[in-house]
């Protein structure tokens, strides 16, 4: 699976030297490691099987400036939805398959269609444009790896209860690309009492899409089991990005970021003046903190060069790791 990144969006989120030409910076990358090739200015990244972070926008704009060492002008704060909470909404989650929910509720909306950067950057991905929010959506699932879905919230028939829940047998949904399918319980969907509203991890239903006359939104983020989408998506013949996505579990490393770097871009886009309500609910399975123990000598090791602890130290942060440092007693 390949990487393609318009170097017009790479430039505004690493700090370049000026007048820095694309193809220098291919040629560099590719005598590190990380395999690039420009066409019209979309850099085309081939990276190894195991680096899954580098499917991601995101993970290249990091990858790039650790090699290079430019700074990123991007940033992976995400603390400013945390603690956020609201008991309207009830969320319920009836499967195994997921471990994972959070919604976000956005009024007075202007639906409208994207400014044509925004257009451009999914063109090169072969995304075709919907409307502004929509969008936003996708690039953010290209940055970050995360699909997000958007619900047109007054036509969800209860807002005030979400279920993500295995489907019934013989079940039928009518899909956002107008096709009817019958699900199995083997299928995981999203659902508004006994309305179903969406294919967990693949796609939306008709019932709740967006269109000009949407003034609300309801964000949707699902963390799904990849085996059992990727399983349904291919019973069914739906493949969607958003499937691939999940399926190569791509949204791990850098998925949570992404509602706050939805509702970042909502406010920073001059078309869209709406009131931002992050209603967030988690249900997430306790996952315990895995500590991984390291010393100076096996780094040096593996890479093959001298390195000063303090060098170390530095890439770390860089790379967004928590760490402790021991010191051998003598």
């Amino acid at each position: 699976m390949m990487s393609l990144i318009p170097f017009g969006w790479l430039k505004k989120n690493i700090s370049f030297p000026i007048n820095i030409q694309s193809k220098s910076i291919a040629k560099k990358l590719t005598e590190l490691g990380l395999e690039t090739e420009i066409n019209k200015e979309i850099c085309h990244f081939t990276p190894l099987p195991n680096r899954l972070d580098l499917l991601t926008w995101w993970g290249i704009a990091q990858e790039i400036s650790i090699l290079l060492n430019y700074p990123l002008t991007l940033s992976f704060n995400d603390q400013s939805l945390e603690n956020e909470k609201d008991d309207q909404i009830k969320v319920i989650s009836e499967t195994n398959k997921c471990s994972q929910i959070q919604l976000v509720l956005i009024n007075n909306i202007k639906i409208q269609p994207s400014q044509q950067w925004i257009k451009d950057y999914l063109k090169s991905n072969n995304i075709n444009s919907i409307n502004n929010v929509v969008d936003l959506a996708n690039l953010v699932m290209l940055e970050t790896g995360q699909p997000l879905h958007i619900h047109d919230y007054d036509k969800i028939v209860n807002p005030k209860e979400i279920t993500v829940r295995q489907a019934v047998n013989g079940e039928k949904i009518l899909t956002l690309s107008d096709q009817e399918i019958a699900l199995t319980s083997e299928d995981t969907v999203v659902s508004s009492g006994k309305e179903t509203i969406g294919l967990g991890g693949i796609i939306g239903c008709q019932k709740t899409s967006v269109n000009e006359k949407t003034t609300r939104l309801l964000v949707e983020l699902l963390s799904l089991d990849n085996k059992s989408i990727k399983s349904t998506s291919g019973r069914l013949g739906i493949i969607t990005q958003a499937s691939q996505y999940f399926s190569k579990k791509i949204n791990l490393p850098f998925g949570k970021f992404s509602l706050w770097r939805l509702i970042e871009l909502i406010k920073e886009i001059g078309q869209i003046q709406g009131e931002i309500r992050p209603i967030i609910w988690t249900a997430k399975k306790p996952t315990k903190s895995r500590i991984i123990s390291i010393n100076h000598e096996f780094i040096e090791k593996k890479l093959g060069i001298k390195l000063s602890s303090q060098k170390v130290e530095n890439l770390l942060r860089r790379l967004n790791f928590s760490y402790q440092k021991k010191i051998n007693a003598t």
